[in-house]
């Protein structure tokens, strides 16, 4: 199955004290909420794969991101790391829809 880039993001919304992050395949996808200090409601989509790359490199406990919309980039940083990466267009991702939700 051909994904199309915008699909190998991950979605990240800031709001009400909550990160929430989206990623799927088209077929199967997943939604999780991170408690966090946000000071400002905002979207924004990224490789996936890439933002992993950069959290795992990150040497601290707490992680600010930092979204420059006019520049299409988000800066991830920590302790005395600090990554920029390139944002995709939030519109053009098709979010996860909720049929269930099971608590484990």
């Amino acid at each position: 199955m051909n994904v199309a880039p915008i699909q190998t993001g991950v979605y990240l919304t800031a709001e009400n004290s909550c990160l929430e992050l989206q990623a799927n395949n088209i077929e199967t996808g997943i939604i999780t909420k991170i408690p966090c200090n946000s000071e400002a409601t905002g979207v924004a989509v990224v490789e996936g794969k890439r933002l992993l790359e950069v959290v795992k490199k990150v040497d601290a406990e707490i992680i600010k991101i930092t979204v420059d919309d006019e520049k299409h980039i988000i800066e991830v940083s920590g302790g005395k790391s600090k990554f920029k990466l390139l944002t995709m267009y939030g519109e053009d991702f098709l979010k996860v829809t909720q049929i269930g939700y099971r608590r484990r």
